[in-house]
Order: structure tokens, then C-alpha cells, then sequence
């Protein structure tokens, strides 16, 4: 499902909520129903509309337990094709030198933590080398 999709089914669940939340308000604020009426009422707007929150919301728990696997999976393919790319590779180890020998100015080592920001194992690799830099292993 794209993330078109994904935030049109949240905005409309939302603006159900707050069009049912209103119909409660207006339920409970009615000055001519009784405590009884009341929760009369109540209960004929939650049966009218249980049946289509469940769904909805059946709908978006499904999108959520699907959303972290399918990332995963991505980032797995990608980082597997990267640890194949011998050029890549060779990229990665030249960046981790510099940031071992400290002779990267600031803006530019932040500037090479950016480009990979999406590959776990070379933040890892970053992460040693400027840790040992800082002598704090982290």
C-alpha cells in the first residue's frame, strides 16, 4: 500500500473521530434528554458506527504490522547490494580512514554521515572510528 493511500484512510479516520466526537458532545450537552435518554442515544451512535470503525480500524493495524517488515526487507536488499558493490565498499573504507585520522573538517564528515545515513553497517563502521577518536568506544 503507498503512503498515498495510507494517509488518506488516516485523515478520514480522523475526521470521523472528530465528526463522531462532535455527535457525542451534542448527545451529552442536550439539556431535554434525560441521564437515561442520553445514554440511549449513546449506545444507538455506537452501534450505528462500530461495525465501520472496526473496519477502519482493522484496515490501519493491518498497514502498521505490515509497515516495519517491509522496511526491513528493503533495507536488508539494500544494504546486501551495497556490501557487494566493491566501489561502494571502497568508498566506505577511504570515509571511515578520514574519520580515524580526524582530518575531516566538521561540516565535511557530517556531510559523508548524511550521504549514508540509510546504512547501518557503515554508521557502525563511523561510529567505531569516531569513537575511538573520542576514546569512549561509542
Amino acid at each position: 500500500m503507498n503512503k498515498k493511500t495510507i494517509i488518506t484512510k488516516m485523515l478520514a479516520l480522523k475526521g470521523a473521530i472528530s465528526n463522531l466526537y462532535g455527535k457525542i458532545e451534542e448527545i451529552q450537552n442536550n439539556q431535554f434528554l434525560s441521564a437515561e435518554g442520553k445514554e440511549n442515544e449513546l449506545e444507538t451512535l455506537k452501534f450505528k458506527y462500530e461495525a465501520w470503525y472496526a473496519g477502519y480500524y482493522d484496515d490501519l493495524k493491518k498497514i502498521a504490522d505490515n509497515l516495519l517488515p517491509d522496511k526491513e526487507a528493503k533495507r536488508a536488499e539494500a544494504e546486501v547490494k551495497a556490501l557487494t558493490d566493491s566501489g561502494y565498499q571502497v568508498a566506505v573504507q577511504n570515509a571511515v580512514k578520514l574519520f580515524e585520522s580526524g582530518a575531516l573538517a566538521v561540516s565535511t564528515g557530517k556531510a559523508l554521515i548524511d550521504h549514508y545515513k540509510d546504512d547501518r553497517t557503515t554508521l557502525e563502521l563511523f561510529r567505531n572510528a569516531l569513537g575511538g577518536i573520542f576514546g569512549n568506544g561509542t
